[in-house]
């Protein structure tokens, strides 16, 4: 397994962690700490009635005193990153600077303040030349998941304020995901394994919040069902599920995709099964919304998502979704859809 499958995966039998409030700041801001490796911010909104959504991160590599930040904005399906709504990224730049409890990127023009640590955050943009720019105001729904072992959480929030995308002022006012990294390593290392898929939904009176990444059940038939060989429950990494105010863990999944023979088996749909650790068990059906592909880092591929969805018991609600894929599975499918 390499180091990036080690990170994603959890302990199927371990719990979930409390998170302290310190994890809400730059660990490594005065000092890198023996085996800091990797430290993330990322947020996100939407617009669902546009089938908008917007991405904005930011990747600490904090061994190289280096960082890597965007702000990408799309609606729609896309094929190609330079051609959504906007998209402004920076893979090389220096460390942030950081004031108190405010983390800025000077080249981007991005800030992000700590309101209330774990519970609210002030994001601030503004790239005057395309008139685009931000002020949003971020309040949690409850407190951060964190499987144990993991250097990672999930959080749902309520995301409000005012968007100006290309001169055309927008208001936000929705539930969205954010995630934070901290202390893992994010290996750039291409890797023989079937595509990952990454959820984060929640539904719209917010009752239902849910996580997962795993990849398609081998036994539905997905693309790479004949090349790779591994059982459903290996391809689970991990997942999570706050419904009608009762936390529990994943245990099990069986997800199962749909793909577009005319664009290189971008996934169009899904539906999955889940049970949770206190014997619940939750159907989803989710449909691909908006869309754009890009590589954070270059040997990995992936398709960012807004996905729409409905559980079995009628609710439904929007995600952010990434579909992700190395180049051993990208060869194989190119040799499928040229056949």
């Amino acid at each position: 397994m390499t180091d990036l499958l080690a990170y994603l995966k959890a302990e199927k039998d371990g719990g979930l962690d409390i998170v302290g409030k310190e994890y809400d700041y730059l660990l490594s801001k005065d000092a890198t700490p023996p085996g800091l490796k990797n430290e993330t911010y990322l947020f996100s909104f939407q617009i669902p009635e546009r089938d908008l959504i917007a991405y904005i991160y930011l990747w600490i590599h904090a061994e190289l005193r280096m960082a890597t930040s965007c702000v990408m904005i799309w609606q729609g399906v896309n094929r190609y990153p330079h051609e959504v709504e906007h998209f402004n990224i920076y893979q090389y730049l220096p460390y942030p600077d950081v004031d108190g409890d405010t983390i800025t990127i000077p080249d981007i023009n991005l800030k992000i303040r700590i309101v209330e640590p774990l519970v609210a955050h002030e994001l601030l943009y503004e790239h005057e030349p395309t008139n685009t720019s931000f002020r949003l105001n971020t309040r949690a729904l409850f407190p951060p998941v964190q499987e144990a072992g993991k250097l990672h959480f999930e959080q749902p929030l309520h995301v409000t304020g005012d968007l100006v995308l290309n001169g055309e002022a927008l208001k936000v006012d929705c539930y969205s995901m954010r995630d934070r990294s901290y202390r893992g390593v994010r290996s750039e290392a291409m890797t023989l394994h079937p595509p990952l898929s990454y959820a984060s939904c929640i539904s719209d009176d917010a009752s239902i919040v849910f996580n997962f990444s795993c990849s398609d059940d081998p036994e539905s038939g997905p693309p790479w069902a004949e090349h790779y060989n591994f059982t459903n429950d290996e391809l689970f990494m991990q997942g999570w599920i706050h419904r009608d105010g009762q936390l529990s863990k994943i245990r099990k999944i069986r997800k199962v995709g749909k793909y577009d023979p005319e664009d290189f088996l971008r996934e169009t749909s899904w539906e999955c099964e889940m049970e949770d650790d206190l014997g619940r068990v939750h159907k989803v059906k989710a449909q691909r919304r908006a869309a754009v592909p890009m590589c954070p880092w270059l040997s990995l591929y992936n398709d960012f998502m807004l996905l729409s969805f409905e559980m079995d018991d009628g609710k439904k609600g929007y995600g952010w979704y990434n579909h992700a894929f190395w180049n051993d599975y990208g060869r194989i499918i190119k040799k499928k859809i040229s056949r």
